[in-house]
């Protein structure tokens, strides 16, 4: 992965074929102390994993994916779960019929390039246990 800082707060991560994107966020904001910011990117990747949250069985339902697909455009945010850094990602994806599909992503891995803008916020917010939907949510406490 190659990132470039365009601003003070915003970064550009260039993921390289063959790496985990949610796993490369990770690691950057890891080695630079990035706790809260948002995200958004396009690119192609050859392995998805993603789904959907049911909220009646409280658990996610996953499908995987392999072969060259484009991601047309992927957002999320990062944040402290528990004691971890955790990112939140949703994309949607188009195959060879230029068909799109998308979801929750629990992983994927760059089929060609994945390009990224994170944009760091100044803040403390964090995600915390939410009982009414069995969910990590958003929290300022």
């Amino acid at each position: 992965m190659k990132a470039f800082q365009v601003a003070p707060d915003t970064h550009v991560l260039v993921i390289a074929q063959g790496e985990k994107v949610i796993a490369s966020i990770e690691q950057f904001c890891a080695e630079n102390s990035i706790v809260n910011a948002s995200l958004s990117g396009l690119g192609a990747v050859d392995e998805i994993r993603c789904g959907y949250y049911d909220l009646a069985k409280r658990e996610y339902t996953f499908k995987s994916y392999t072969g060259l697909y484009e991601v047309l455009q992927l957002s999320g945010n990062v944040m402290r779960k528990e004691s971890d850094i955790f990112v939140h990602l949703h994309a949607t994806f188009s195959d060879e019929q230029n068909r799109a599909f998308g979801g929750h992503v629990e992983e994927m891995r760059v089929g060609v390039t994945v390009e990224i803008v994170l944009q760091v916020f100044q803040s403390t917010l964090k995600r915390e246990f939410d009982d009414e939907t069995g969910l990590f949510l958003i929290s300022d406490h």
